[in-house]
């Protein structure tokens, strides 16, 4: 039977060329984390009706929320989908143009007012009708922003809009669409809640201090994407494939930035702890701290990641002790055993076609 019901959809505002111009494993885990942080952020009263690739579609049975009320929702929506963002930003290890390019993205609002009908698709709910219909189509609008809130003549005519914040400033617009007609809206930026945000946290500190008297380098040249061999460096599910005596490896499926990861070895367990990043040009200085107390290993490791064509690249290893931790003369071995095989490895495993890390999405 039709019901009256407030449709209300949030979507994510440059997702197409964002999917279209990145590495789709990376694009599509970050949509679906923000996806997920729009559902969480909204109030029990609001029921999903579907998930789209950039949207999710709401509605709400009854009489409308007021105008207030849709604000502050759309306020909470906001700063959750922008405050994921800079978290990711802010620890993130990958430098694909996902990861890096997520900051772009941002978020509109679309709220209408009419009648929908439920419908019972297997196992699913869903709300259909007209206004579902004119709702959707409002996303395709004539705004010439890109972070807004967008009101229907529908909606603003049924809801209480009398204590409305005077912070955001509307502006009244219509479209016409096929077979529907003309659509009078009302709309007004959200770019002023940017600056209600919490400040980027750097979850990094200051570049490691490598000790310049103990330090051991090597280098070696790969003809792969750096992106690629940088991701794979950073992938620690990767490392069995090009560090000898892995068996396996365990920890958050993201690598962040001081997040602890585990390679097991027959020796013990060794822990990886991410601890800086910075990328500049075709350049990646990546380095982590290495904890290994079975064999009395404790070391600072940087790799140092540098194009030198469109498909190829050097890497360059740093390796030295951690303060208060010199080297024994069996870690010294087993350092230089490992400098000797392991670089020759990681190029053979890159220069295959490693699965799963392919040169797309990455300038």
């Amino acid at each position: 039977m039709p019901e009256t019901a407030t449709i209300y959809i949030p979507d994510i505002s440059g997702f197409t060329e964002f999917l279209t111009k990145t590495e789709v494993e990376h694009s599509s885990r970050i949509i679906n984390g923000l996806l997920e942080a729009i559902i969480q952020s909204m109030s029990g009263e609001f029921v999903v009706s579907e998930v789209e690739g950039d949207a999710v579609l709401l509605y709400k049975k009854g009489s409308p929320p007021t105008m207030k009320e849709m604000i502050e929702q759309s306020t909470k929506t906001f700063k959750a989908f922008h405050g994921v963002l800079k978290e990711n930003a802010g620890s993130s290890l990958c430098q694909c143009n996902a990861c890096t390019g997520a900051r772009n993205l941002t978020l509109k609002f679309v709220l209408h007012y009419g009648t929908i009908a439920e419908i019972s698709v297997s196992n699913f709910l869903k709300a259909s009708g007209v206004d579902m219909v004119i709702a959707h189509r409002l996303l395709k609008n004539s705004v010439p922003l890109n972070e807004y809130i967008l009101a229907s003549a529908n909606y603003v005519k049924h809801a209480d809009h009398s204590d409305v914040d005077a912070a955001l400033s509307w502006v009244d617009a219509k479209d016409e669409y096929p077979s529907i007609g003309v659509v009078e809206y009302r709309f007004a930026s959200l770019s002023p809640l940017k600056g209600e945000l919490a400040p980027l946290r750097e979850h990094q500190g200051a570049p490691l201090t490598f000790d310049a008297n103990d330090t051991v380098e090597t280098y070696l040249d790969i003809n792969s994407h750096f992106i690629d061999v940088h991701e794979c460096l950073i992938d620690l599910s990767v490392r069995p494939h090009f560090v000898e005596g892995i068996r396996h490896t365990h920890g958050p499926e993201v690598p962040m930035v001081n997040c602890c990861y585990f390679c097991v070895f027959d020796e013990g367990k060794a822990e990886i702890i991410p601890r800086y990043i910075t990328k500049q040009g075709e350049e990646i200085i990546y380095q982590e701290q290495v904890n290994f107390p079975e064999l009395d290993f404790f070391a600072l490791y940087e790799y140092n990641v540098k194009a030198t064509g469109t498909n190829s690249c050097r890497v360059t290893w740093r390796v030295s002790p951690q303060p208060n931790h010199p080297f024994s003369e069996n870690a010294k071995k087993l350092l230089i055993h490992n400098l000797q095989t392991n670089p020759q490895r990681l190029k053979e495993y890159c220069e295959s076609n490693f699965p799963g890390l392919k040169a797309v999405g990455k300038e």
